[in-house]
């Protein structure tokens, strides 16, 4: 039997993500996720890549987050020396050539990832392990939904007094 606290119960099916290929640009995964939005799917994109078999598999994720601090992460190491005074415009500038970076240049490759029956507590041990947000669900070997940080403490919401 089951348990009602089995990731099953918490994750999100894999058809309330968008993917990407690994290949694609950081432009269209802005694009993505901004149709994800609008459309109530995840905010997340799943990026696709090809093992050595060459059969395709979720590799990485991306969110919000990789995106902003992957396009920016070359000047925030050399921010610290010059501090906020040379910040201004430098997104706008740093936008065109970030939106011709690879997808899989900024993802957050997967470190993990939890079967359905699993009990919720190994997702947050393995989310904490691999300093992750987020942990593909595998049944049979298939990647078959996800689960967010977000999802775990909806779970915690739901069990507080």
């Amino acid at each position: 039997m089951r348990s009602h606290r089995s990731i099953e119960n918490f994750m999100h099916p894999l058809h309330h993500y968008y993917a990407i290929q690994e290949d694609e640009n950081v432009g269209q995964a802005l694009h993505l996720i901004a149709k994800a939005t609008s459309t109530g799917k995840m905010p997340y994109l799943l990026v696709i890549g090809k093992n050595r078999q060459a059969k395709e598999m979720v590799i990485g994720f991306l969110s919000s987050r990789e995106i902003v601090f992957g396009i920016m992460d070359h000047f925030l190491k050399g921010a610290g020396k010059v501090g906020p005074i040379l910040w201004e415009g430098r997104l706008e500038t740093e936008m065109p050539t970030a939106a011709s970076r690879r997808v899989s240049d900024i993802m957050t490759p997967v470190s993990a990832c939890i079967g359905g029956s699993q009990d919720i507590m190994e997702a947050i041990f393995l989310l904490n392990k691999h300093r992750a947000n987020f942990l593909p669900v595998i049944r049979r070997q298939e990647v078959v939904g996800g689960i967010h940080m977000d999802d775990i403490c909806q779970f915690i919401q739901m069990v507080s007094p």
